[in-house]
């Protein structure tokens, strides 16, 4: 819904929605709203937005409906909004912060995670929460520095990010101690 459009009454239960997802939050919680504005491809939006015609009695409403979102996407002047919520917590390990519903509930419901190496109690926590494999598990067990596990959606897929440690994007990215 949008919140501009939306009527007085409307406003009001989104504001007191807003705020309760704020108060849920940890004191020290860092929120950032990002918004992307893109260019809307031409092509993917007619293949993958439009209702394709079949051969129905139908036709007529998904050329209306087709029509409606054309009209749309030009009085967006063909510019998408994609828009991100960051939260971040800073926590001693992932289970002091899975002993939070609202964070368990922010894991499960997160659509891009980066795990790392975890202790074992938390591990088994992040497996059962978010339906990792143990073959999967093992990416983030005893892992180097820079390896891991990228959950996309509902993809999880292993990385390894061996950096040399050597030059100077190393020196200003290491959250290492020492390599400072």
């Amino acid at each position: 819904m949008n919140y501009a459009l939306a009527s007085p009454e409307d406003q009001e239960d989104m504001f007191r929605a807003y705020c309760g997802v704020l108060n849920a939050l940890p004191t020290d919680a860092a929120i950032k709203i990002t918004i992307n504005n893109r260019r809307l491809n031409s092509t993917d939006f007619h293949r993958t937005v439009l209702m394709k015609e079949r051969p129905d009695a139908l036709n007529a409403y998904r050329r209306e409906y087709n029509a409606v979102l054309v009209e749309k996407a030009a009085e967006s002047n063909n510019l998408v909004q994609d828009k991100y919520i960051t939260v971040a917590v800073t926590k001693k390990s992932v289970g002091e912060c899975l002993r939070s519903e609202t964070a368990r509930l922010m894991f499960a419901n997160s659509e891009f995670l980066i795990l790392l190496n975890q202790a074992a109690t938390d591990r088994a926590e992040l497996a059962k929460l978010l339906n990792i494999s143990q073959s999967q598990m093992g990416h983030i067990t005893n892992a180097p520095a820079g390896h891991g596990l990228l959950r996309v959606g509902g993809s999880i897929v292993p990385f390894a990010n061996d950096f040399p440690r050597d030059g100077e994007l190393y020196r200003l990215w290491s959250t290492t101690p020492g390599d400072k």
